[in-house]
């Protein structure tokens, strides 16, 4: 890449990489060199490298006194029944949801309260830099589909003309959590209510952005 180029490319074109960063390479206090070897460090190298603190540039801020349980199942529950036949709750399934989260998912039985954290993006925030954050690949931090089915009926229970609670109700997403899907892709699934909206939307995807203001959640094992 030239180095009018990478002058020319803003900084949120580049998943990781600061506004500030960026400034510093268009107004040349670092080389198209060190840019170059900026991109392929991790996260917390990136930071020490050009001495940035993470307390005060990291994009995914901890709520405090924020933590919540989910329900906990005792028996089986019809999740089948309850996304698509709800007369209480309404829901707006996009076509990935339901290939990916919610096919092949009748039932969920017998699951215990699920204890999560809630974080709040500072600004916007890439699927990578969360996966880095929380330790998520193939082997590590995934919810299953019934989990993860089984968040958002417990959730939406207690909320479900958008009420005040857990999920945002200011048009907001929410990351329930990620999944190794059926086609062996990682997936953020997510819920939202828009404003002017008649349910909750649920919807799944990989390589997304994420704005100020969405919510995560990170379940905590003890």
């Amino acid at each position: 890449m030239s180095e009018k180029k990478l002058k020319e490319t803003t900084g949120y074109d580049i998943a990781g990489l600061t506004v500030d960063l960026m400034s510093k390479l268009r107004s040349e206090v670092i080389s198209v060199e060190e840019f170059k070897n900026f991109l392929t460090m991790k996260t917390e190298d990136r930071r020490n490298y050009f001495g940035v603190s993470n307390k005060e540039h990291s994009k995914i801020i901890k709520l405090k006194h924020q933590d919540f349980l989910t329900s906990e199942l005792v028996g089986e529950f019809d999740l089948q029944k309850h996304f698509t036949g709800n007369k209480e709750i309404n829901y707006h399934l996009s076509s990935i949801f339901e290939k990916y989260v919610l096919s092949g998912v009748e039932t969920v039985k017998d699951l215990r309260s699920m204890e999560f954290s809630r974080y709040r993006f500072s600004g916007d925030t890439y699927d990578s830099e969360i996966a880095e954050f929380l330790n998520i690949s193939e082997s590590s931090g995934l919810l299953s589909a019934q989990e993860i089915l089984w968040i958002i009926v417990s959730l939406t229970s207690h909320q479900p003309k958008c009420e005040e609670g857990i999920l945002p109700n200011d048009g907001y997403s929410t990351i329930i959590g990620y999944l190794l899907c059926s086609d062996s892709v990682i997936r953020a699934v997510r819920i939202y209510w828009k404003a002017g909206c008649t349910g909750w939307s649920c919807d799944c995807g990989y390589n997304n952005s994420w704005f100020k203001g969405d919510i995560l959640f990170s379940r905590k094992h003890h």
